[in-house]
């Protein structure tokens, strides 16, 4: 969760349980913990990470890099960045053809 709020920043609460793909509940009773634990703060109609949330999802990241190495963390950034060149594509054709997405 601290990855997805350093990643999105503010951000309602359903967003949040949508961009984790996790059960309602679950996402709320860990935002009332992180809360407690003055990780993340409490917005009008939203969420955020404190500073302590942020240094703390920063050091989890580094973690992972680390993890991964320089070489693995490059060829994963060239994939996203070649599937997200396609995904605009296909969004940028769809809209100039008049097309509309639907959700199913």
């Amino acid at each position: 969760m601290l990855r997805a709020l350093l990643i999105k920043g503010a951000v309602a609460l359903d967003q949040l349980t949508d961009a984790l793909g996790a059960d309602p509940s679950r996402v709320e009773s860990l935002v009332e913990r992180l809360v407690q634990e003055g990780l993340v703060e409490a917005l009008a109609g939203g969420l955020q990470l404190s500073t302590e949330g942020k240094l703390n999802a920063s050091a989890i990241l580094d973690a992972d890099r680390a993890s991964l190495g320089e070489e693995r963390s490059v060829e994963l950034l060239q994939a996203f960045h070649a599937f997200d060149r396609r995904l605009k594509d296909l969004v940028t054709a769809t809209t100039a053809s008049g097309s509309s997405f639907t959700r199913t």
